[in-house]
């Protein structure tokens, strides 16, 4: 249905920004994965208490939402470009999140 209301309504980028916020919400599932396992157990190693990772992933967390809703209502507005900022924070806070991923110890 958000297709059928983005092909009737081209001008109108909040369409747009639902169409791929159907995409980006689902892996912000996985981006917040890969984000949260690493900055946990790379502070837990330091620490004697994991309260200071699960503070952390969840700082790191909303940090990510807060881009993620931040970005949304930029690309509402029309102002900037609907598909570049619906994905950009995804896109940013995954790479980062890979990058963590690929470089913890095991």
């Amino acid at each position: 249905q958000v297709e059928a209301l983005e092909q009737a309504n081209p001008e109108n980028p909040h369409f747009t920004v639902l169409k791929h916020e159907m995409y980006t919400l689902p892996l912000g599932v996985i981006v917040l994965l890969l984000l949260s396992l690493p900055f946990s157990f790379r502070v837990a190693q330091r620490s004697k208490s994991a309260i200071p990772g699960m503070l952390g992933s969840g700082l790191v967390g909303g940090l990510y939402f807060g881009a993620q809703f931040l970005a949304a209502s930029m690309a509402r507005s029309g102002d900037v470009n609907p598909v570049v900022m619906t994905w950009m924070p995804t896109v940013i806070f995954g790479s980062l999140g890979l990058s963590l991923f690929l470089t913890m110890d095991g």
